[in-house]
Formats: C-alpha cells, sequence, structure tokens
C-alpha cells in the first residue's frame, strides 16, 4: 500500500484493510501491551487533512495514497 507519512511517499507491504492503529503500530506511535491497553504517545494524527480522534484510530481504514500527518508537540523556549 503506497501512503503519504509526514509528506514522505513510503511503500508498506500490506494490502487493503489496514487501520490507523495498526499502521501506528507499525511505526512505534502506538505499542500494545500483553493486557491489550495501547499506550499512546503526546501527537496528534491528520488523515488526509482531517485530525482523527483516537478513539478511531482502530476503526479508520486507510486507503492507496491516503496522506497520514503525525504531528507531535514540543516543548521549549
Amino acid at each position: 500500500m503506497r501512503l503519504m507519512i509526514n509528506g514522505e511517499p513510503c511503500d508498506l507491504p500490506v494490502g487493503a484493510g489496514l487501520s490507523l492503529q495498526q499502521l501506528l503500530q507499525q511505526l512505534g506511535y502506538v505499542q500494545t501491551r500483553p493486557e491489550d491497553a495501547a499506550v499512546r504517545g503526546n501527537f496528534i494524527v491528520a488523515v488526509n487533512q482531517q485530525i482523527v480522534s483516537v478513539a478511531l484510530y482502530a476503526t479508520t481504514g486507510l486507503n492507496e495514497d491516503d496522506c497520514i500527518d503525525i504531528l507531535g508537540a514540543m516543548t521549549g523556549g
């Protein structure tokens, strides 16, 4: 599957049916503990310029050529 992730083309060796949750797990942003409690970092995700709620990660399907933006908070002065 071909996606744009943070402005960079990315070809993933998966077919249709990939969820946003699965993508974030593959990229290391979300990890699942043995008790199936997801651990999430301090970031938001937009799919095709639409912010996706954390509650919808698992049910948000991705399609060929979707644009995924993963934005993290930064601190500093």
